[in-house]
């Protein structure tokens, strides 16, 4: 199950970043930089904050995980604003997971089938 999902690209050119279930063609985090407007603590001008996906408990607040298979294909896309040079341009996620026990996912896993597409549709996702 995935609990933690954290974008990182280059400011400030960075524009958003997606995360998709590519079997599913389901978003599993959408992230856009929160720019700085002061000069307070974690607030700075000029610097930029790019806020994770969280999964956990209602309890917490929080949504419940995603439960991806360890073959479940993903599709990254950043979007990137060209007019702001910048060298060294890239995106990447750093994530985390819960390991699952066959037997607590077997019910999620024969749902998560039914509704999987017969193809995958890339371009669907592409905008």
């Amino acid at each position: 199950k995935l609990i933690y999902a954290g974008p990182h690209c280059h400011a400030p050119s960075c524009l958003s970043m997606e995360l998709y279930n590519a079997d599913t063609g389901r978003l599993i985090c959408h992230m856009e930089p929160a720019v700085g407007q002061s000069n307070n603590t974690y607030d700075e001008k000029g610097f930029v904050a790019l806020p994770p996906c969280l999964w956990g408990s209602l309890e917490e607040g929080l949504l419940e995980p995603e439960l991806l298979s360890l073959d479940t294909e993903l599709l990254s896309i950043k979007r990137n604003n060209n007019t702001v040079g910048h060298y060294g341009e890239m995106a990447s996620w750093q994530m985390r997971g819960i390991l699952v026990p066959r037997a607590e996912d077997a019910g999620q896993a024969e749902q998560a089938a039914a509704l999987a597409p017969s193809k995958r549709r890339w371009a669907e996702l592409m905008v």
